[in-house]
């Protein structure tokens, strides 16, 4: 019977160890990613010169440079994530966005050439937000996907479900406040 009674307990210790509670998964905290973690171990550059002029892409094939695939966060799939950008609006009533993309630097997607895809990402927002004005510097919270997604101006190569959106000034007071370092680089 003693023995039956330490399997059971045993049993039950290592099951609350493997299941996480709901609670736990409620409460986790947000992983804080840049705009480097999404394009994992560069590679973005000769693309980037290849979308900037036809010569530069020709006078590449001619040296047999072939483009590269980018390299995407494949381990950001599924993850609660943190990330600061500027806001391009895609879809909107109004002043309130629904969908918009989010851009490492200021006057991409709109200036040729966009980024590369794994530097775009498409965010969808349940609860439309108040956008000031075009390109605000935002911080959003929320599930990534990476997916590819085609919108009318480019390619996003992720995609994020929004819980929360907020104005990039407004989340760096915040974290002050609560003594931690803002360590968010907007280039």
């Amino acid at each position: 019977m003693r023995t039956s009674c330490w399997k059971f307990l045993f049993a039950s210790a290592l099951l609350a160890l493997v299941i996480p509670t709901p609670s736990a998964q409620a409460g986790a905290e947000p992983r804080e990613v840049n705009w480097k973690d999404l394009a994992p171990k560069g590679g973005n550059e000769q693309n980037y010169l290849r979308r900037t002029s036809p010569l530069v892409s020709l006078i590449l094939d001619i040296r047999g440079d072939k483009p590269k695939p980018l390299k995407m966060a494949e381990a950001l799939e599924g993850v609660m994530v943190r990330l600061s950008g500027y806001a391009v609006p895609l879809k909107f009533d109004g002043v309130a966005v629904e969908e918009f993309l989010l851009v490492p630097y200021i006057g991409a997607c709109v200036h040729v050439p966009p980024p590369p895809k794994n530097q775009i990402v498409l965010v969808k927002s349940e609860k439309p937000i108040t956008i000031r004005d075009l390109f605000q510097a935002v911080t959003v919270t929320g599930r990534m996907a990476v997916k590819g997604s085609n919108t009318d101006i480019t390619e996003a190569g992720y995609r994020l479900a929004a819980i929360e959106v907020v104005d990039f000034s407004g989340y760096r007071r915040i974290k002050r406040q609560r003594g931690h370092p803002v360590t968010v680089e907007i280039p």
